[in-house]
């Protein structure tokens, strides 16, 4: 915990950037003093295609949070779209050195870079390595295996990689934008620091984060993440296909949606007339909540489906005791939750942030991945980030300090309280 400091998040949506400051009171409390959202251009899917857009908004959002704070950041927990990540299980085993056979620090380092020894194409990089358990000798589940004694020593990990490129285009954006990356954070991640209890993660979870180009979901069990993906669908997707029936542009049919759409028929008690605008000089047509019920739910249906392929629920469903948490802007969908239980055959939630350190409570799902940046950065040790990459480059592009390392050890002992 940063003492008297601030933790800065900025969520790089699609649809929408989002920047949050978080200050701590005299009793080390964590305080939410300044938040703020501008409508995101230069992006698709997650993707940056157009850096001077991004650079523009990202300052903006900032300075507005800046001003409604009234402090002056310099470091930002950046988030990165799932749509761009892979995630993988790797394992490594060493022997143990010491003559006493006891299991030291050192021992629990060198594994971990033995787990994180992964063929990776070229233009991939690591961007996080998350242990799931230890192994010691033929025991595994060991959660800490520090001060034990064995003869060998094994870890399970999830990695998640990441394009370089992508990475090298955001930490451009931050650092133009006149701020360092303090990390890089896979946005369904942080969702779930804010999202899912500690129980949630022990016995088994399964969380869905619907944006509005994609859907990120990552599956925990044992207190940390076991198996992550992502699909290429999200809300928008379900706008473009009310577009297409209604023969109305998108932006109307993207309110139609929010004002009226539902995803569970059993939900519409009256099935009220909606009115759709007419396009070029056409009158308007009505539909009924029902038939927009119908549109909508095709589409959430098949979203879900493609998730239960991409993560095999079949082989994976005991893994999932404590069910099913939906967050991201996709979640405020009526009905998604019932939907969402009728495919997957397990109890659902939507997750709003859950942030006992920041005072807000009333925030939607769709500040999960934010509030989670936060809580994120209010669990690090300042000590142990030495390692991750950081650099500072001026207005005009040029570099004025760089400090090249790894990204992942910064995660890994926040994680640790989870394994």
């Amino acid at each position: 915990m940063f003492e008297g400091g601030l933790v800065v998040a900025l969520d790089i949506g699609t649809s929408r950037i989002r920047a949050a400051i978080g200050e701590y009171d005299e009793q080390s409390k964590l305080c939410l003093a300044g938040m703020a959202s501008v409508a995101s251009k230069g992006l698709r899917r997650g993707v940056i295609v157009n850096i001077e857009s991004l650079i523009k908004l990202i300052s903006k959002v900032v300075e507005e949070a800046e001003h409604q704070a009234g402090r002056t950041v310099e470091e930002l927990w950046v988030s990165q779209s799932a749509y761009i990540l892979e995630g993988l299980n790797s394992r490594g085993v060493v022997a143990v050195r010491s003559k006493d056979r006891e299991i030291r620090k050192i021992d629990v380092d060198r594994v971990m870079e033995v787990a994180r020894a992964i063929a990776l194409p070229m233009d991939r990089k690591i961007l996080h390595v998350i242990p799931q358990h230890f192994v010691v000798d033929d025991q595994p589940g060991i959660k800490d295996p520090l001060d034990m004694v064995a003869v060998r020593l094994g870890a399970e990990v999830h990695v998640v990689t990441a394009p370089e490129a992508a990475l090298d285009n955001c930490l451009k954006a931050v650092n133009r934008s006149g701020f360092a990356v303090r990390a890089m954070v896979m946005d369904s991640l942080a969702a779930s620091c804010s999202v899912l209890t500690h129980e949630e993660m022990d016995m088994g979870v399964l969380m869905l984060d619907i944006g509005s180009s994609s859907t990120g979901w990552i599956l925990f069990q044992g207190g940390a993440p076991w198996k992550s993906g992502h699909i290429p669908l999200g809300g928008d997707q379900v706008s473009k296909d009310l577009s297409i029936v209604l023969k109305t542009p998108q932006e109307s049919a993207e309110e139609i949606k929010c004002e009226s759409g539902c995803c569970w028929e059993d939900l519409i008690e009256m099935d009220e007339p909606v009115i759709v605008p007419g396009v070029g000089g056409n009158k308007p047509i009505h539909v009924t909540q029902r038939e927009l019920a119908m549109i909508i739910s095709a589409r959430i249906r098949e979203m879900f489906q493609l998730i239960r392929d991409d993560m095999d629920l079949g082989r994976n469903i005991y893994r999932l005791s404590a069910g099913l948490v939906i967050t991201g802007g996709g979640a405020n969908l009526r009905g998604i939750a019932q939907l969402a239980g009728s495919v997957f055959d397990l109890p659902v939630r939507i997750g709003n942030p859950l942030a006992p350190t920041v005072e807000n409570k009333d925030l939607g799902p769709e500040w999960s991945v934010l509030m989670g940046l936060v809580q994120y950065g209010d669990q690090q040790n300042p000590l142990d980030l030495t390692d991750i990459r950081r650099q500072k480059v001026g207005i005009s592009g040029n570099k004025t300090a760089k400090k090249e390392g790894g990204m992942a050890s910064a995660i890994l002992n926040w994680l640790k309280e989870f394994v």
